[in-house]
């Protein structure tokens, strides 16, 4: 069911902005999450955190942070300060509404949680046109923290470096960063982490929380942003804007794409846009598309993905008995990083990827793929019996440093 909220017409509201460089903010705004970590944890003196924790909750100004959504939306973390207790509601408010819709809240009616994982890593990055409110990606992630509750999320390689880094460039030491980001990924103790599910019909996630807002379809108003899409073929690459909820979803739809990490770095003239679930009329994409329809229901879909090292022993599609096979090392991205390339009289070479300058990555989802997965001691041993293609390798084997 969906919650509302009424604007706060007569609350002696502040913009909270300025807060966010407080000494001891981010220890006291996140105390709830935190568990067991003290304000050093978060690289703050335990004063300043209650300074801080003091303004956060002083009756005569009710603090308010706004983050920015695509299409004149926001998300607003609003203070709730009486004279003996202080909440936060945290409310989704969209143009053509009077009333703000609740996402999470920690009053006595333990609303939430509102977001998942891919909602909140879309609306960490601030809106291209956004001029006003919270717009550092540190910020907004750390600030949506509370409405957060995945059970996916502290387990995500990417969720919980995401959360480090945002903790890092706000100060907190780095030795302990990455349980600190599991803890505050866990979900905020007054709701806990629920499963989350993705519904195509109403392009938004659900949530299976029983103290959730969102067990209904909301839109694509969190979770839906434009991502910068390319299938490199090694000469070249295509590339597309796609709208869609996450990388992670365009990935499970299309073969052979990936999303591109810093699209500032291209080149972005012409490019068509598309959406996930309608790729128009482009030959590619439906390609792409169908090929990944026909994989989703193998066994092995997506074995070999989200992984920070794979092995395969491959051979060419049309290699006969006097042709190689080949020993893989692939990073996370799909593109190798190590070759035995392997003779039928047994004798094999090694190289590594500085040998060779045009690397288009496998498509980690592809199921066969995963038929050609090789135990890494496997890889190991050819390496080290395998005599280097260059003279760039240290006396072990391994590549040296550039």
């Amino acid at each position: 069911m969906v919650m509302t909220r009424t604007r706060y017409a007569s609350a002696p509201v502040v913009d909270g902005l300025p807060l966010l460089d407080e000494p001891g903010f981010w220890a006291a705004y996140l105390a709830d999450l935190a568990g067991e970590f003290a304000p050093d944890a978060f690289g703050a003196d335990p004063a300043d955190a209650g300074d801080a924790l003091e303004r956060l909750d002083d009756p005569a100004a009710w603090p308010v942070f706004t983050v920015p959504l695509d299409g004149g939306g926001a998300i607003l973390a609003h203070r709730n300060n009486g004279e003996e207790h202080s909440t936060t509601d945290h409310v989704l408010a969209l143009p053509d509404r009077d009333t703000w819709l609740a996402l999470a809240a920690d009053d006595q009616d333990r609303v939430g949680p509102g977001l998942c994982w891919p909602e909140l890593d879309a609306v960490r990055r601030p809106p291209e046109s956004a001029t006003a409110g919270v717009l550092d990606p540190h910020d907004r992630l750390l600030l949506l923290l509370p409405v957060l509750g995945d059970t996916a999320a502290p387990a995500s390689r990417e969720a919980v470096a995401a959360v480090a880094a945002a903790l890092v460039a706000r100060g907190a030491p780095g030795e302990s960063v990455e349980a600190l980001a599991q803890q505050l990924l866990g979900g905020h103790p007054m709701w806990g982490a629920a499963p989350w599910t993705y519904d195509a019909d109403g392009a938004s996630w659900i949530c299976g929380g029983g103290l959730s807002p969102r067990g209904e379809p909301l839109g694509a108003f969190l979770s839906w942003r434009r991502h910068l899409v390319q299938h490199d073929y090694g000469m070249g690459a295509l590339l597309w804007w796609m709208w869609a909820p996450s990388a992670r979803e365009i990935a499970e739809t299309y073969a052979e794409v990936e999303v591109v990490a810093d699209p500032a770095s291209r080149g972005l003239d012409g490019l068509d846009e598309v959406r996930i679930d309608d790729p128009g009329q482009d030959p590619a994409l439906t390609s792409f598309r169908a090929r990944r329809a026909a994989q989703r229901g193998h066994p092995a879909f997506g074995a070999l993905a989200g992984r920070e090292r794979v092995w395969l022993r491959r051979r060419e599609e049309d290699a006969g008995p006097e042709d190689p096979s080949y020993l893989l090392e692939l990073g996370p991205d799909g593109r190798w990083l190590r070759q035995v390339e392997v003779a039928p009289d047994g004798t094999s070479v090694r190289s590594t990827s500085d040998d060779w300058p045009i690397n288009p990555p496998c498509d980690l989802y592809d199921p066969e793929l995963a038929e050609s997965a090789i135990p890494a001691e496997t890889f190991e041993e050819a390496w080290r019996r395998a005599r280097p293609e260059s003279d760039g390798e240290t006396g072990d084997g391994a590549a040296a440093s550039p």
